[in-house]
């Protein structure tokens, strides 16, 4: 019994020896003194062991943070600068609605007319009528040139004579949308009580643009003689304004039965 004592002391002192170089190779608990009994204490670690006997080797690495290089890094240091670090995207939609403005004005009067939305349409009527008339527009030559006016002057008719309207129009077109400004009307026609009925009386517009510079260009002239003539004075784009000076005549020569002649004249508007 006493030569096995010193025996068992040396393969207690190996025994212990082992134990405490494990333990300090061991980087957490978990690895230690594990048997196959434990090996669903490892389950999902990159952990595994080599089989000697009956003896199990630890053989587990130490999982990788930034790489297998301890100073294998990335300093999270805020920039000075501004620098995007998240975005999102959100698309805006939006409808301006189309608006239209159309002043007609005169000596005589005037009419303002707006359209609303893409569909709406502003119609008016003029306050007054526009005369052609001897005592009010009087007598003018072929251009424009007046030769008097009065009840009981002395012009008789020629072919180079004419009787120009009560006013002038001015037509002040704005709108937000691109647009085109034209004039359409038809000749007029006698009355009943006139010395032709029905017959057809011709109807002529000169017309001037307001330029940057705020001065009228050239008179442009042109002649209703179908139905429903047009005549397109001009085209704008979108939030541009436009002014015109508009004036008219009849002719007054040979070929012109007295009596009343009536028409209309429209000035529109449209959208592009």
């Amino acid at each position: 019994m006493k030569k096995q004592l010193p025996l068992t002391l040396v393969f207690l002192s190996i025994f212990i020896f082992s134990a405490l170089s494990f333990a300090q190779s061991n980087w957490d608990n978990l690895f230690t003194n594990y048997d196959p009994e434990n090996e669903k204490l490892l389950s999902g670690l990159d952990i595994g062991w080599e089989v000697s006997t009956t003896d199990y080797k630890n053989i587990a690495k130490i999982p990788a943070i930034y790489g297998n290089e301890a100073q294998t890094y990335t300093e999270d240091i805020v920039s000075k600068t501004a620098t995007e670090r998240s975005s999102i995207v959100v698309d805006t939609v939006a409808f301006i609605p189309t608006y239209v403005k159309l002043e007609l004005s005169g000596n005589s009067g005037k009419s303002t007319v707006h359209a609303f939305g893409p569909f709406t349409v502003g119609n008016s009527l003029f306050e007054n009528a526009l005369i052609f008339d001897n005592e009010i527009g009087g007598f003018i030559d072929e251009n424009w040139n007046s030769l008097g006016h009065g009840e009981q002057l002395s012009i008789a008719p020629d072919k180079n004579r004419y009787i120009q309207a009560s006013d002038y129009l001015k037509a002040v077109i704005f709108s937000n949308d691109n647009y085109k400004y034209e004039v359409t009307a038809s000749p007029l026609l006698a009355t009943s009580e006139s010395a032709i009925p029905n017959a057809s009386l011709s109807l002529e517009m000169a017309y001037s643009t307001l330029n940057a510079n705020d001065s009228y260009g050239d008179w442009q002239s042109f002649t209703f003689t179908g139905i429903n003539s047009s005549e397109m004075i001009a085209q704008k784009s979108a939030l541009q304004t436009l002014t015109v000076m508009h004036r008219f005549r009849v002719p007054y020569n040979n070929e012109v039965a007295a009596g009343k002649y009536t028409g209309k004249i429209h000035f529109k508007v449209y959208t592009l």
